[in-house]
């Protein structure tokens, strides 16, 4: 399956990724990632379903586009299965946030995700490793560095109670 940026018709023809600039009227195409098949996935202005949806999510929780095809340029071609884990983990971790109590963030370890889904090259190891030595939360970087493949960030009490009290200004 080749993987490229350009414009879906789902119902007419195989899926294509386009990007689209904010007016969306110049597109450009762009292949960021490969898999087995022929079939072109997208990323368009529309609401997708199926597995177009599945797998233009799955791109974009992965880093985009551009993430894509700097990780491409370098040798690694980004599968299907690690673009549908990707969809899947953030599924996952978005129904747990809903019913976290004080759930005020999330983040997806994109890293681990291919990793877990694929062979990658020692540079991506070396990549993710600078890239969780940079996140400066002590509690997602243990999470990340476990190996997880997702975090749900708690809001603590203090920082609930500013909220509460500035939305009791703001509704004044």
């Amino acid at each position: 399956m080749n993987i490229n940026l350009n414009a879906i018709n789902a119902a007419t023809s195989p899926p294509r990724i386009e990007h689209h600039r904010k007016d969306f009227s110049e597109q450009r195409q762009s292949p960021t990632a490969q898999s087995s098949s022929n079939e072109k996935i997208t990323i368009t202005p529309e609401l997708l379903t199926g597995d177009s949806n599945v797998l233009s999510l799955g791109m974009l929780i992965l880093g985009g586009e551009e993430r894509l095809k700097s990780w491409r340029d370098k040798g690694l071609e980004i599968t299907e299965d690690s673009i549908r884990h990707a969809f899947h983990a953030f599924n996952q971790a978005f129904k747990e946030q809903l019913n976290t109590k004080n759930g005020s963030g999330l983040a997806v370890n994109s890293y681990q995700i291919i990793e877990n889904s694929q062979d990658v090259p020692s540079w991506f190891i070396e990549e993710k490793g600078q890239n969780i030595r940079m996140i400066s939360d002590p509690i997602l970087k243990s999470a990340f560095k476990s190996g997880e493949l997702y975090h749900i960030s708690i809001d603590s009490e203090p920082n609930i109670q500013k909220i509460r009290n500035y939305q009791s200004i703001a509704n004044f």
